[in-house]
């Protein structure tokens, strides 16, 4: 499926019809609960309102597009799926979704099968996963979701009519114009200190501090110095 790849460079359809605006904003970093926390975030346990907020955007929708708008994408519309006529869109209509849909979906399933374990350790005499881990996991959804939707990727996904399927399949192959990732670790690799010059810090005196959230107290006590990298 990926036979019709093009040299570049792509253009997203919704970019000609969508005059999109950015926004400044600041990543809400907390690793335990903020005062005003994300929608998309858990506490230390499953929260049914958190579940409904991911839904509600875990919804991926079918747009057309014109056999041009494939071509610019790199796809050969004679592979492209079509929308039947009687839908009234038209001879034209081939079918698309954003990709950037596809993504939150990605991250919603594997955040459900990280979930899918509360409360199963115990049932099965394992040793039960700790309410740290639970933050750790719903920290790091968190921050990937506030990435993909900050970055709101407007690449477009096209679907292929494909042998034993009655419905249109979606062509994952999707186009890019990516940054060079091996260059990325080429430069920390090149750059970066040893991994223990950084987790051997230590707090030199005198040094102005952050206050420590009240979660953090509540599960560390407020007088313990142990570092929480060694319980991740």
């Amino acid at each position: 499926m990926n036979s019709n790849r093009a040299k570049g460079p792509y253009t997203a359809p919704v970019l000609e019809k969508l005059n999109i605006q950015t926004l400044v904003k600041q990543t809400d970093g907390s690793l335990f609960e903020s005062p005003n926390p994300s929608p998309h975030r858990n506490a230390r346990k499953p929260d049914p309102a958190v579940d409904a907020a991911w839904e509600s955007i875990d919804n991926i929708r079918t747009f057309p597009i014109t056999a041009e708008e494939a071509r610019k994408l790199g796809k050969d519309p004679e592979l492209v799926a079509k929308f039947p006529e009687e839908y009234g869109l038209g001879p034209e209509a081939y079918v698309a979704e954003l990709d950037i849909f596809h993504q939150i979906h990605s991250l919603n399933l594997l955040r459900n099968l990280a979930w899918a374990e509360y409360g199963r350790s115990e049932d099965h005499g394992k040793k039960p996963y700790s309410d740290l881990h639970y933050v750790h996991v719903s920290h790091c959804t968190d921050m990937l979701m506030q990435t993909i939707m900050c970055q709101g990727s407007l690449d477009v996904l096209t679907f292929n009519w494909m042998e034993t399927q009655d419905w249109p399949f979606p062509d994952f192959f999707v186009n890019r114009q990516c940054r060079d990732f091996d260059a990325i670790v080429k430069w920390q690799d090149e750059n970066a200190l040893p991994l223990m010059m950084g987790r051997n810090l230590t707090l030199p005196e005198g040094a102005k501090q952050i206050p420590a959230p009240e979660p953090f107290c509540e599960m560390f006590g407020r007088e313990s110095n142990v570092s929480i990298h060694d319980k991740m």
